[in-house]
């Protein structure tokens, strides 16, 4: 992928990312600071390893906090056995169908089926556990990317995905 700057000239996407990575460096920088004393895991430091130690805050505020908000908003978003929408007629449809009960009956039953097909798409895509990581980074670090590509699992990206 290519772009132009403001001199016209043609740079690669790679390119453009490590030109900009100074703009990025304040807000990677208090991300960590938050995570540091919230979830040291979500948002580790430069140059971590899987040998390096992760600081260990005193207290387990932060951490309940996070998981706690981070719970409450997924109940929200993705209320378990029910569907987080409602498909209904509207309009002039609904006018139209107000005369036809039977077609209205029918017409609703259709409407809930297609709620219980994305419920359980959503299910079987195990969307939960990938939403509850983007809303703790969202929370901790108020910043996160999301891909839910057409055949594989939700990806969540955060400040180290590079």
């Amino acid at each position: 992928m290519e772009y132009m700057d403001n001199n016209f000239t043609q740079h690669t996407a790679k390119e453009r990312y490590f030109k900009l990575q100074e703009n990025r460096e304040h807000f990677l920088d208090r991300a960590e600071e938050c995570a540091e004393i919230t979830i040291p895991s979500l948002i580790q430091p430069d140059g971590f390893t899987t040998s390096s130690d992760l600081y260990t805050p005193f207290q387990s505020v932060g951490a309940r906090g996070v998981n706690n908000l981070a719970s409450k908003l997924l109940l929200l978003l993705l209320p378990p056995n029910s569907p987080f929408f409602r498909l209904s007629i509207a309009g002039k449809a609904k006018e139209d169908l107000s005369e036809r009960v039977e077609l209205k009956t029918e017409v609703e039953k259709s409407l809930a089926t297609i709620e219980r097909e994305v419920t359980n798409k959503i299910e079987q895509l195990a969307l939960r556990v990938s939403v509850f990581e983007a809303l703790k980074h969202l929370i901790v670090s108020g910043n996160v990317l999301t891909y839910l590509p057409k055949k594989e699992a939700w990806e969540c990206f955060h400040y180290h995905n590079t």
